[in-house]
This record gives C-alpha cells, structure tokens and sequence, in this order.
C-alpha cells in the first residue's frame, strides 16, 4: 500500500513537471502535498530526479559569522540569501551572530563565496567615505551602505524572480518553478523545528544618497569569477 502511494505521488509530480501551465502544476502540488501530510511522508524521499542529486538540497552550519558591532550585517545576509536562493538562520551567541544556510548546495557555495566579499566591500567603501566627510565614522558608513547594498540585492533578487516567471515552456511552470521552494521548506523545517521568524528591517536608517552611491559600486560578479572562490570560505568565521 505504502508503495502504491508513493508510486502514484511521484506520477503527479512527474505530471507536474512535465506541463506547461503554471496553474495546472500547482493544483497538482496542492493534492500531492495533502498525500504527503495524510501518509507522513518527506518530499525529499518523492522527488527524485537527475538535477536534484548533482545539486541537491541541504544544510551548512556554523559557515559564517559576525560581531555586534556589525550589526548591519544580518540584514545584508538576508538580502543576500533573496538574491542566491537560500535561506538564512542566525543564532545570537553572546556578542556574535553565527549562520546556518539551507539550499541546492550550487547556491550554498554562492552565497557562502559572496557573503564574506560583500562586507569587506562595505568595510571599504566605508573607510573611503569617512575619509572623504560623507559619514561622521566609519560604523555609520557601513551601516548605510550595508543597508543601501541590502535594497539593491532585494531588487535585483526580485527582477530575477520576474524574469523566470516570464519564461515560456515548462522552464517557466510545472516542478522547476515548484518544487524546489518546497525541498527547500520541508529541509527547513526538518533542519530547524525550532526556528522563529524576526523582522530584520525594525527601525533600519534610511540609507543617504553616498551610501547608494557606494552600494552600486560593488560587482556581484568579480568574486564568483576568482578561481576556487567558494572554497575560500567554507568553514571560515
């Protein structure tokens, strides 16, 4: 029986993946999730398919981290996290943030190389700006390019997300467009039953005109482009 049921639950998903219209997909993945919760069973255990075990879905622990005093930086790796396609959980120890990532491991890698490259950048540009009187210090720099660097990554993450929408085929609907948001929920869940949502933008400051400036001057390609960059990071505080 137990067999019949997962049998027939990946047929759906296949039939999911294989249509063209975006509604018929998520009717699909609307029954298939209440066989899911009816019968106890993971989507991770349903779904198996060749892009999923080249890149598939897990957790880095303890991969990053941050003091206090760079207090900027959490809303920088959410933004981040938007842009890469990951999901972030900080755990406050003491004076220190520390992270953990869920996602396809191929994003993991990405944002664990660019998260570490975008707060130098802001570290630098900061010191650039006090220097030149736009910021009366430097945490004040960093804070308002952190946060200008923030929207640019919240906007670029959502013309990214517009742009898959738009495209034609089953590149658009079906599984691709489904089914890795929920791997991604249920790993989560699975990973972290205890973690509770915060608002990382209460009381942010409204970032100045220098600091969007300097937030624009950042490449999110250059580092990704460095050979061996994602290694660079894995594992470092």
């Amino acid at each position: 029986m137990a067999y019949d049921i997962v049998e027939k639950i990946q047929q759906m998903v296949a039939k999911a993946e294989s249509t063209d219209s975006m509604a018929e997909a998520e009717t699909i993945m609307t029954m298939v999730r209440k066989l899911l919760d009816q019968h106890g069973i993971s989507l991770l255990t349903i779904t198996k398919h060749q892009r999923r075990d080249l890149d598939p879905v897990g957790t880095s622990r303890n991969v990053y981290g941050w003091w206090a005093a760079d207090n900027w930086m959490r809303k920088l790796s959410h933004a981040a996290s938007r842009y890469y396609g990951v999901e972030v959980i900080w755990f406050k120890k003491g004076n220190r943030t520390d992270i953990a990532i869920v996602g396809r491991e191929s994003c993991r890698a990405a944002y664990l190389a660019m998260l570490p490259y975008l707060r130098l950048q802001v570290n630098r540009l900061a010191k650039r700006g006090w220097r030149n009187y736009d910021y009366r210090s430097e945490s004040v720099g960093r804070n308002q390019i952190g946060i200008a660097l923030s929207y640019r990554l919240y906007a670029l993450a959502r013309e990214k997300k517009a742009e898959q929408e738009t495209l034609g085929g089953k590149q658009g609907a079906g599984l691709n467009a489904l089914i890795p948001v929920d791997e991604i929920e249920i790993e989560m869940r699975e990973s972290f039953p205890e973690v509770k949502s915060v608002d990382v933008w209460k009381r942010a400051a409204r970032p100045s005109q220098a600091a969007i400036d300097a937030a624009a001057e950042v490449s999110l390609a250059d580092q990704l482009a460095q050979k061996g960059a994602p290694n660079f990071v894995i594992g470092r505080k």
